[in-house]
């Protein structure tokens, strides 16, 4: 098949058969024994962590977690903008175009994956740790997220995770759900 491809747009798919006159200043390229397909979609990530590889991987999951969330406390919006630009580039070199993103700092998140050119689905984590005040300034920031993400590129979007049924008050997972 013959690609026409106008800026950054698949805009013409033409089988290989058909005469087509190519468009004055186009450059041509000559792709046999290639395939073309859609960008990969990462439904689930955590880009932020790109950095933390290999801690705690030899202790069971709860010792894990324990560990991790240690770790993350010491996490600042830089730490994780530049994780989450080593996460990008990873998912660039294996043809992801699109990934869908738990993590802290979205705003973060949201930079790094527009400066390389990728289509964020970036969550706002509900993770109270079962803690009621907890909840309440989650419900707050997550509404100020919601109201920032107004502004986004068209190509990035806002959803909501909830972390795990362990780590979230019931009422908050139904608020979640109803966010």
């Amino acid at each position: 098949s013959n690609i026409l491809i106008e800026g950054n747009r698949i805009t013409k798919v033409i089988p290989a058969d058909v005469e087509i006159a190519v468009p004055e200043g186009a450059e041509v390229m000559d792709c046999t024994g290639k395939a073309a397909f859609p960008g990969f979609v990462n439904m689930h990530t955590h880009s932020g962590m790109a950095l933390m590889k290999g801690i705690g991987e030899d202790i069971a999951f709860h010792e894990w977690l324990d560990k991790i969330w240690v770790a993350e406390e010491n996490l600042d919006e830089e730490y994780v903008y530049h994780a989450t630009k080593a996460a990008c580039l990873e998912m660039i070199k294996t043809g992801t175009t699109t990934f869908n993103d738990q993590y802290w700092h979205m705003p973060m998140a949201y930079k790094a994956a527009m400066e390389l050119g990728l289509r964020p689905a970036l969550s706002y984590v509900v993770l109270d740790k079962n803690d009621p005040e907890e909840s309440e300034r989650q419900k707050i920031q997550c509404q100020e997220m919601y109201d920032m993400t107004k502004s986004w590129d068209e190509k990035a979007q806002l959803l909501i995770s909830i972390h795990a049924i362990y780590s979230v008050r019931e009422e908050m997972i139904i608020w979640a759900t109803e966010f």
